[in-house]
This record gives structure tokens, sequence and C-alpha cells, in this order.
């Protein structure tokens, strides 16, 4: 959430770049144009449980 808000202006894809990419964002059923503030709090734990699962597998 605070690489989210963060930079306000900024789209989620590139709020979120380095930490999630479009897909993995794509992949929640969010769109990565979209801003941190038209986010519903189910859509961010839908975006941190899609975190934990790309690190679990870079780390295999």
């Amino acid at each position: 959430m605070r690489a989210a808000f963060g930079q306000r202006r900024k789209t989620l894809g590139n709020a979120l770049r380095g930490v999630l990419d479009a897909d993995a964002i794509r992949v929640c059923g969010i769109d990565p144009r979209l801003r941190a503030e038209r986010l519903a709090p189910a859509d961010f734990v839908r975006l941190a449980q899609q975190f934990v699962a790309v690190r679990a597998a870079s780390v295999l």
C-alpha cells in the first residue's frame, strides 16, 4: 500500500514497478492503469496475495 499511495498521481503499474509487474496486477483482476485511490480494500488484499505468491515463486 505504501508503494501504491507513495506517488499519488501515478498509475498502479508505474507505482508498483519493481514490486509487481503489470501482468501480475492483471492476474488480480485489476487494471494497472488505475490509480490507488480507485481500489477497494479487497483489491489491496488480492495485490498483497499476488505479491506473496510472486516472491515465493522467485525464491524457489
